[in-house]
C-alpha cells in the first residue's frame, strides 16, 4: 500500500488556498456526522488505471487548515458511484450505482456493510440519479433516468448494525410518481415527510404530495428574452416555510430562488447566483446557509434569508460535481469536490488572511503617530 495515496488522499501534491488532491476524479460526496466524509469516484476501473472506489475519510482541524484523513477504501468494480446521502435516524448511507440504489451502514470498526442493492431506474440505460432520505428515516426517494419518482417504505431491517450474513429484502415500493418527461437531477423531502420535490432536465420542479404519489403543483421559471433554464436543485427549509432551487441554463447565468411552500408556491426572491452554470447544490443542517458549485470550479455560500452571497472562492479548474455542508450543530465550511480530483472547505464567513491583517494594523499605527505628531506640534505652537 502507498502511504502517499492510501484511501484516495494524495499527500505527494497541494493545490493553493488550501485544496487538497484525491488520488481520483471525485463524483459524489457527502459529510455526514461525527466528521465523517464519504467521498466516491473513479475513472472507468482498473483496465484504464484509475480504479473506481468508494473512499471514507475523517475531517481534521475543522476550525482552521482543514484536511481529510483516509479512514476506508472500497473498490466499486466497474461502477462509479454518483450520489451519496446519509439518514441521521437510521444511520445508514445510500448511493447511486447505475440503475441502482444501495443501502449500507460502517461499522465500529469502519468497514462498509452492505444491507441491499435493489433497482431503482427501468430506462433504456438504468441511470439513478438522485436519492434522499425523508428526516424520520421512514421513507426513501429515488429517481433518474427514466424521469419516475419513486417513493419506498423502509422497515426495521433497515437500520444500521443489522447482521448482513442473512439476504435482507429490498424496501417496500409505495409510489411511482410520474409527471417528469427527461430525466430527474435532484430530490428532497420537506421536514414532516407530507411533501417531496424533484428538479429536471425537463424545465421543471414537480412537488408530489408522498400519502397518494400525485403531483400537486409543476414550478416553471423563465427570464424574458432568456435561454431556457433547467432546475438543476430543490431543497426545502428546515421549518417546511421555504423551498430553494437553482436554475440554470446550458450557457449564461444562474439563478436561485426562494419559494413560499403553500397552495400556490409563490416565488418570493430570485438572485443571480453565478454567470456561468450552476453543477452542484444543497442547503445546511440548520436551513441557514446555501451551498452552490459551479461549471467553472467556483464555490459559493449564500445566506438563505437574504439570499445575499456570504462567500466565494474557484478552488477547482473543472466543473463541481458535489457540494455538502457537515452535520455539525453549527456549520462551519462547505465541502466540494470535482473531477480534477480536488476537493476544498470553503469558510462560511470571510476570513481575513495575516497579511491583510498586518497592513491593517499597520495602517492603524501610521494614523495614531500622525495624530500624535500633529497634536504634539499644535501644543508646541501654542
Amino acid at each position: 500500500i502507498n502511504a502517499e495515496t492510501w484511501g484516495g488522499i494524495s499527500t505527494a501534491k497541494m493545490a493553493p488556498k488550501h485544496t487538497r488532491y484525491l488520488d481520483f476524479p471525485c463524483f459524489a460526496l457527502n459529510w455526514g456526522e461525527h466528521g465523517r466524509v464519504m467521498i466516491s469516484g473513479g475513472g472507468g476501473g482498473a483496465q484504464y488505471g484509475i480504479v473506481n472506489c468508494l473512499s471514507v475519510f475523517q475531517v481534521n482541524n475543522l476550525e482552521s487548515s482543514t484536511t481529510l484523513t483516509a479512514v476506508l477504501k472500497e473498490n466499486t468494480q466497474d461502477n462509479i458511484v454518483t450520489n451519496i446521502t446519509y439518514s441521521r435516524e437510521r444511520r445508514l448511507y445510500a448511493c447511486s450505482l447505475g440503475g441502482n440504489c444501495r443501502l449500507f451502514f460502517l461499522n465500529k470498526e469502519g468497514e462498509a456493510k452492505e444491507l441491499v442493492q435493489f433497482q431503482t431506474d427501468f430506462a433504456a440505460e438504468p441511470y439513478q440519479k438522485a436519492v434522499r432520505f425523508s428526516s424520520s428515516g421512514d421513507l426513501l426517494a429515488t429517481a433518474g433516468e427514466d424521469g419516475t419518482l419513486r417513493l419506498w417504505q423502509l422497515s426495521a431491517e433497515h437500520v444500521e448494525g443489522q447482521d448482513c450474513s442473512a439476504p435482507i429484502a429490498p424496501p417496500k415500493l409505495l409510489h411511482s410518481c410520474t409527471g417528469h418527461t427527461k430525466a430527474v437531477n435532484d430530490i428532497d423531502f420537506s421536514p414532516d415527510g407530507s411533501l417531496v420535490c424533484t428538479s429536471s432536465f425537463d424545465l421543471s420542479c414537480l412537488i408530489f404530495a408522498v400519502a397518494s404519489g400525485l403531483c400537486i403543483k409543476k414550478l416553471t421559471f423563465a427570464v424574458a428574452n432568456g435561454p431556457n433554464l433547467i432546475f438543476r436543485g430543490c431543497r426545502f427549509s428546515k421549518d417546511g416555510q421555504y423551498l430553494f432551487t437553482v436554475q440554470t441554463p446550458p450557457r449564461g447565468s444562474a439563478y436561485i430562488t426562494q419559494w413560499a411552500v403553500g397552495t400556490d408556491f409563490a416565488a418570493l426572491k430570485t438572485v443571480v447566483a453565478h454567470l456561468k452554470p450552476i453543477s452542484a447544490f444543497t442547503i445546511s443542517e440548520d436551513s441557514k446557509y446555501l451551498g452552490v458549485g459551479t461549471n467553472d470550479g467556483a464555490v459559493k455560500i449564500f445566506c438563505a434569508n437574504s439570499l445575499a452571497c456570504l462567500n466565494e472562492r474557484k478552488p477547482h479548474e473543472m466543473p463541481v460535481t458535489n457540494v455538502s455542508f457537515g452535520m455539525e450543530k453549527r456549520p462551519v465550511a462547505l465541502l466540494s469536490g470535482s473531477a480534477d480530483y480536488t476537493y476544498h472547505f470553503l469558510p462560511i464567513a470571510k476570513g481575513v488572511s495575516l497579511i491583510t491583517l498586518l497592513v491593517l494594523l499597520l495602517l492603524i499605527a501610521l494614523v495614531v503617530v500622525m495624530t500624535l505628531k500633529l497634536h504634539f506640534k499644535m501644543d508646541v505652537g501654542f
